[in-house]
């Protein structure tokens, strides 16, 4: 664990005794309005205690790395903070925060606690929860949403431990929903458990979803979907050889006579980097089988096939 401020001092946070906790942390004698990095991602910290390190930093951090407790939201927090609960801490924006990685430990994740930050200048969000049930991504929208088109590079990873193929309850729609908040995103890892509908993918091929896409990391379902995002990729990247397309939209004419209401509309960027996570077996297949099948996509793209057993 260790942190940096902005004339590049390196703090270390050593936790060989086991002192250093959620209890304790805020009293460290540290910088906080100078900091630029943080990294203290092995202390497990009430949601409350985490908002109020934000408002330490709200100004100056751009990396932050942090563990968020939701199963023990009542540990007491510092003498100093003791009134300000989670309920009672206000919204935090941090104004510089360039990359954020966040653990989430906890069977209810509380939705309301990243409805109280602000990442206006987010560019890369990594987000692991670690639970024994899969859960709702719709916790993110209000982070993600204010980081809107600056976020260019997300990755979801979900721990279930031995519930590995337990699907998230999350639909089609709502995975939809999130990544419309993030046109400019070119990196997505998407978590094992959940997989990318047919209808995704369509959107995926016509660019309506993610136009600036070009690296993706998922989990196939089964051979056929796997099949299916080949599918996507080769529709993509044919699309995206033919240039831009003009869509014409009705309204009066200009007053220099061009045709009213037309506008160049790029299209989509083609994915170039493949990640699919699936079973040892249908690896083979898959390797036997549908990528013959995809010669144009084989040769364009980097694909990696991870197997587990």
């Amino acid at each position: 664990m260790s942190a940096r401020d902005r004339s590049n001092n390196v703090f270390r946070l050593q936790d060989d005794d086991g002192q250093l906790d959620a209890s304790t942390i805020l009293n460290i004698a540290l910088p906080w309005s100078q900091l630029a990095v943080l990294d203290i991602s092995k202390i497990p910290m009430p949601p409350g205690v985490l908002l109020i390190l934000l408002h330490k930093t709200t100004r100056t951090l751009l990396d932050g790395s942090f563990q968020v407790n939701f199963n023990h939201c009542t540990v007491e927090t510092p003498a100093t903070s003791t009134s300000l609960m989670p309920l009672e801490v206000p919204q935090v924006a941090m104004t510089r925060l360039r990359r954020l990685a966040v653990l989430l430990v906890g069977e209810g994740l509380d939705e309301d606690f990243f409805n109280r930050i602000r990442v206006p200048q987010l560019r890369e969000l990594r987000a692991v929860t670690m639970v024994s049930r899969g859960g709702s991504l719709s916790f993110l929208n209000p982070l993600i949403a204010s980081s809107s088109r600056k976020l260019v590079q997300l990755e979801l990873v979900a721990d279930t431990s031995s519930q590995r193929h337990i699907i998230l309850p999350t639909t089609y729609l709502g995975l939809e929903a999130l990544l419309e908040q993030i046109p400019n995103l070119h990196t997505l890892r998407l978590p094992h458990n959940l997989y990318i509908h047919t209808t995704t993918l369509d959107r995926l091929a016509s660019g309506s979803l993610l136009p600036s896409l070009q690296v993706l990391e998922a989990t196939t379902s089964s051979l056929e979907n796997a099949q299916d995002i080949f599918s996507m990729l080769a529709r993509r990247m044919g699309r995206a050889a033919n240039g831009v397309d003009f869509i014409r939209e009705p309204g009066p004419s200009s007053a220099s006579g061009g045709a009213a209401g037309s506008s160049e509309v790029e299209l989509p960027s083609p994915i170039t980097c493949v990640v699919l996570s699936m079973p040892l077996a249908e690896g083979t297949s898959f390797k036997q089988y549908v990528l013959p099948g995809y010669p144009l996509v084989r040769d364009g793209v980097k694909i990696q096939v991870e197997g587990w057993s």
